[in-house]
């Protein structure tokens, strides 16, 4: 090898290493302690109760004969024209 390759080869290991250690001091994960543990799994239990006591259970009203032939109609003209 000459001193070409040698400086190029050099450079080439040089910037594949600094590529490799580019995320070393890139902080990732945390240790989280045993309250913000507690305090995370609390506001998720209350927000899906908040989110329970906003949803009704009432079924839908059935729709009378008139809404529903008027459904068939419009899905009969659609179908005809498609």
């Amino acid at each position: 090898m000459d001193d070409t390759e040698k400086k190029a080869y050099g450079n080439f290991k040089k910037n594949l290493q600094t590529c490799i250690e580019v995320d070393d001091y890139l902080l990732t994960t945390a240790s989280l302690t045993d309250k913000e543990i507690l305090d995370s799994v609390r506001e998720t239990e209350d927000q899906e109760q908040g989110d329970e006591e906003d949803e009704t259970h009432e079924p839908e009203p059935l729709p009378s004969i008139k809404e529903a032939l008027e459904a068939a109609k419009l899905l009969d003209n659609y179908f005809l024209y498609h």
